[in-house]
């Protein structure tokens, strides 16, 4: 719920600052919203992962019946 926003920002953000003249050259911008969002992705790629540990550590299971 938090990964789309989280993504929106870390693109917008270098872009902004650019359209601003804080970051430098555009190449610059392009680079620290690949940067920044490889890492918002990489984060919510290992909460998923510790979340789906955990489940399956609990024993939840959505195939079981209840």
């Amino acid at each position: 719920m938090l990964a789309a926003p989280l993504v929106y920002v870390t693109v917008y953000t270098p872009f902004y600052g650019w359209s601003v003249g804080t970051p430098g050259p555009y190449w610059v911008a392009v680079a620290l919203a690949v940067l920044l969002t490889g890492l918002a992705v990489l984060g919510g790629a290992v909460l998923i992962r510790y979340d789906a540990r955990r489940a399956y550590l609990d024993g939840s299971s959505t195939s079981r019946p209840t």
